[in-house]
């Protein structure tokens, strides 16, 4: 078997790859099943997504012609991408075997993300490569990535922490399934020690226990500009600039904290954990 080569392509994190995936599996009308024949659907459904997948073509090649390779993705010029498949490949993924769908989710990833690159070309066919900077410019990464985060998203990790009842429910490897829950634990870890959400938890403290019923001059100006909410006392009540109601107690909870008013109420949670 040739070797494959990696190559290095545009930086691109975990995380925007991870929302990436649940956006396509609702595309695709999948978010909520565990279990799915890939293959099925990177036929009849992934080409109409537009964009990299159009005119997106499953075929089936001689497993000489892909140099030992179960599976090898080109971009034919002025033509839709086409991934060659070994015949094995393909009745081991008609019959939804884990490792058949993990390498076509693979590919899948290389066509997300990799348009016009020299991707699985085989060594041989290489001239020098520039040098990979770290797993961010890796392609090989970014697919592996693509194809974790769609087969395992968070939902379905919360909900089976063990891996091998994840690799059960979600046609995972076992290999597979222990490190998207390894990958899902660390990310989750440092979302909690992230020092602005522990700013966040330490400030809320401090202002549910806030008895001043007074704003700072220029906190109340911004209280007054606000909209009114239609049938509720203006001096109460008032509307941020969200279209949420926010009632003048809450708002004098958060201003100690440092939100930003003008993201809202949920949007300025959020924004402090980033």
């Amino acid at each position: 078997m040739s070797e494959l080569r990696d190559w290095p392509v545009k930086r691109l994190g975990r995380d925007q790859i991870r929302r990436d995936s649940v956006d396509l599996r609702k595309q695709l009308g999948i978010h909520s099943l565990k279990r799915f024949n890939f293959l099925e659907i990177l036929r009849n459904r992934v080409p109409y997504l537009g964009g990299n997948f159009t005119g997106l073509q499953v075929i089936v090649r001689p497993v000489a012609d892909l140099s030992g390779h179960p599976a090898v993705t080109h971009f034919p010029k002025r033509q839709g991408a086409r991934i060659f498949i070994t015949k094995d490949l393909e009745e081991g993924a008609q019959k939804e075997h884990a490792l058949s769908q993990r390498i076509l989710m693979h590919e899948f990833g290389h066509v997300r993300y990799h348009d016009q690159a020299p991707k699985a070309y085989l060594a041989g066919n290489f001239e020098a490569i520039s040098y990979i900077e770290d797993n961010e410019t890796s392609a090989e990464w970014q697919a592996d990535e693509a194809q974790l985060s769609f087969a395992a998203p968070d939902q379905f990790i919360k909900q089976y922490p063990d891996p091998r009842t994840l690799a059960k429910e979600c046609n995972l490897t076992f290999e597979d399934a222990k490190k998207a829950i390894d990958i899902f634990s660390i990310t989750v870890k440092n979302r909690s020690e992230h020092p602005a959400y522990t700013a966040f938890k330490r400030d809320l403290f401090i202002a549910s226990k806030n008895e001043n019923s007074e704003l700072p001059p220029e906190i109340e100006g911004q209280w007054l500009a606000l909209d009114h909410a239609a049938g509720r006392d203006p001096f109460y009540y008032r509307l941020c600039p969200k279209g949420f109601l926010i009632a003048k107690e809450e708002y004098q909870k958060m201003t100690p904290c440092g939100w930003r008013f003008s993201h809202g109420i949920i949007e300025a949670y959020f924004n402090m954990q980033q």
